[in-house]
């Protein structure tokens, strides 16, 4: 590995997006980060450019889609999306459709965050999405592609989430339960799973990888 590595992500503001953020502007094997956002923000780093983006239409940026490594933080609720269609364009159409351009680019590889217990087959409308969006993004055939499916996540959010607040409570108080077949429905930091997606990232693999929430863990280590 030389130190050129160029990082293209999308999620950056998000709860696993900032630190993995924090954590490629730290990490000598990246020397460039495209970071895709909705509203402009400065970059403080010559490291890092920022490039406000309608997910809508991605066209305007296509050329910007390029580098090593895309990285896919992107999620919402049901609740905060407010409506199917909502949901599926911000945690279906905006990862495959980047994902898209990147391939064309010649990105060769791709990390993204999915979800625990993702399923395209899920009666429950919120795992199908992301089950549909795991083997669009497989299909896609990146050198390496990396599926993160977390659990519930700890760490601070920018809004007030309130099932999660009390799933969380929960979760720490019952977590060291969680043991044997069920550890991996333990919750987990955002941070770790940010750390996890960048060792993976660096790792000299090919073909499609999946990592459980327990097994994201163990990554890190």
């Amino acid at each position: 590995w030389n130190m050129s590595h160029k990082a293209i992500i999308i999620g950056s503001t998000g709860l696993i997006g900032t630190h993995l953020l924090e954590l490629l502007l730290a990490d000598e094997n990246y020397s460039e980060i495209i970071a895709l956002v909705r509203k402009p923000i400065i970059s403080k780093t010559k490291k890092l450019t920022y490039i406000e983006t309608d997910f809508k239409n991605l066209d305007k940026v296509t050329s910007q889609i390029n580098g090593d490594c895309l990285f896919i933080c992107v999620g919402s609720t049901m609740a905060k999306a407010g409506s199917k269609e909502a949901f599926l364009k911000i945690d279906y159409n905006i990862p495959v459709d980047t994902a898209h351009i990147a391939i064309k680019n010649g990105v060769k590889s791709c990390v993204v965050v999915s979800s625990l217990g993702a399923d395209a087959e899920s009666s429950n409308f919120y795992l199908q999405t992301k089950g549909k969006m795991e083997q669009a993004i497989e299909k896609l055939g990146f050198q390496k592609t990396v599926f993160m499916r977390p659990s519930l996540l700890f760490g601070a959010r920018e809004e007030f989430r309130f099932g999660e607040l009390i799933g969380k409570f929960f979760m720490k108080l019952m977590g060291p339960l969680f043991v044997g077949p069920i550890k991996k429905y333990r919750g987990i930091e955002g941070k770790t799973v940010a750390q996890a997606m960048l060792k993976v990232s660096l790792q000299e693999s090919k073909g499609t990888k999946k990592y459980e929430s327990n097994e994201i863990g163990a990554l890190k280590k």
